[in-house]
């Protein structure tokens, strides 16, 4: 992981060097799993990306994104020996998800620049940390829970693509995203259905911040 840190940082290095116009773009949204498995995930999405503007047509992209848990409750059965207690009770439990990721991007645009309004479609390939954490809230003293969930944990590839509405302005641009990422990749063993890694949708909002103009590595005057 920190060798595929330490290669997007020199690739961003490189690039930002090369190519005509810098952006940066602090972003922020909602993410929430596909499909009808309960319980379902939530998260908030922070984050940021660098756009460098290659064509007018083309902008490639590097991304940095946490997604903060939004925790979703669901009910398990726990069950006693003790003859003084009810046999089995209900016990509540949270389900709190939450992404790590590190992204290589790309913009296509399919507007022509002489339009403020840009519609274009994203490609983001890349990695992510995902986690499902899971606790409990019950009498553990008198009861046990049979087949108790466990925090599940993934690193691994992703994609994600989607579309994107940007308003062109005097001073900036704004920007917001639909998309579809694929759970990330990995080796583990496969969890249980209700904690199973699912697709994720994101409904974004961001605003671009030109930084600095280059000409074939010199900066503008």
């Amino acid at each position: 992981m920190k060798k595929l840190i330490a290669l997007f940082l020199v690739f961003h290095i490189f690039l930002q060097f090369s190519f005509a116009q810098f952006y940066i773009e602090p972003t922020t949204g909602y993410k929430f799993s596909t499909g009808t498995t309960e319980p379902k995930f939530k998260m908030l999405n922070t984050g940021f990306q660098l756009a460098w503007k290659y064509t007018s047509h083309y902008e490639l992209l590097l991304q940095l994104q946490y997604s903060w848990p939004i925790s979703s409750n669901a009910v398990d059965s726990a069950f006693t020996l003790n003859p003084s207690l009810p046999i089995n009770i209900l016990v509540p439990f949270a389900v709190k998800p939450s992404i790590s990721s590190i992204a290589i991007g790309h913009r296509f645009k399919i507007t022509t620049n002489k339009s403020p309004d840009i519609l274009s479609i994203l490609l983001y390939t890349g990695v992510a940390y995902q986690q499902i954490k899971v606790s409990y809230q019950y009498n553990k003293s008198d009861y046990i829970l049979l087949n108790p969930l466990q925090t599940q944990q993934r690193i691994g590839l992703f994609l994600s693509t989607g579309l994107e509405y940007m308003r062109q302005l005097e001073n900036g641009r704004v920007f917001f995203q639909a998309l579809i990422a694929t759970p990330s990749s990995g080796r583990n063993k496969p969890p249980p259905p209700s904690l199973a890694f699912k697709a994720i949708i994101s409904l974004n909002a961001g605003y671009s911040i030109m930084l600095k103009k280059y000409s074939h590595g010199k900066k503008k005057d």
